[in-house]
């Protein structure tokens, strides 16, 4: 049950309080943007009543389904991870590597999204846009991979929270790119504006830090049972 509710509330509940902060910031200001009570409710009152049914449902037929076992047994000591490792295996730097080489796989498009949000820009490349994404997602995949196996080999056996980690680290630096454009690109100026700016690209940085999370954590896992199936076999 408690997983269920983190689930639910695990983008809802940041994005709830950083969109009650831009819009009292809009609502002092008398802004046009600013959404009434009536709508805030409404939009708090599909959550309960839809979404968190649905992904209460959705975990009541997860409980349900048969736990996939590993093919292979697992020790009853526990082994100690190696603490004397070289510097090229410290986590910050692994975890900074695989949140880069994302990133720069879909620099171009990120550019040219905020062109055209905060920009004004139109924009139509929606071909292209679908095309980074799947790049974006395949890159993500390869490089947390890539960083397990790494992992694997200095007999650090501890795969799974580093997987989502690192694959959520390309948010980070979506939102280090948002501040280098605030600062050099963007032509904005008032209270209003800079929470809106920050507020908004902190929700979508954040959002993108839980989807490629969890994109490393499942291609870590498939990764991690293949290899050990065929390890196994042989």
């Amino acid at each position: 049950m408690l997983s269920c509710g983190l689930t639910a509330s695990l983008f809802a509940g940041p994005f709830l309080l950083v969109f009650s902060v831009i819009n009292s910031v809009a609502v002092y200001y008398e802004s046009a943007i600013a959404l009434p009570f009536a709508t805030i409710l409404a939009i708090v009152l599909l959550w309960a009543f839809v979404t968190f049914p649905l992904t209460a449902f959705g975990a009541y037929r997860g409980g349900k389904v048969l736990v996939q076992e590993y093919p292979c047994t697992v020790r009853k000591i526990t082994k100690s991870v190696p603490d004397d490792l070289p510097w090229y295996h410290n986590r910050v730097l692994l975890v900074l590597t695989a949140g880069f080489l994302p990133f720069m796989a879909i620099y171009v498009e990120v550019h040219t999204i905020f062109m055209s949000v905060w920009g004004h820009q139109p924009y139509t490349l929606f071909g292209i846009l679908l095309l980074t994404f799947v790049i974006l997602l395949i890159v993500t995949s390869f490089v947390v991979i890539l960083m397990c196996y790494f992992q694997l080999t200095a007999e650090n056996y501890m795969w799974w929270w580093p997987s989502i980690i690192r694959g959520g680290a390309c948010g980070l630096f979506m939102y280090a790119y948002a501040i280098y454009y605030y600062v050099y690109s963007a032509r904005m100026s008032g209270s209003l504006q800079f929470v809106m700016y920050f507020g908004y690209t902190l929700m979508i940085s954040y959002g993108f830090c839980l989807m490629l999370g969890a994109v490393g954590h499942w291609s870590s896992r498939w990764f991690v049972i293949r290899i050990y199936r065929a390890i196994k076999g042989d």
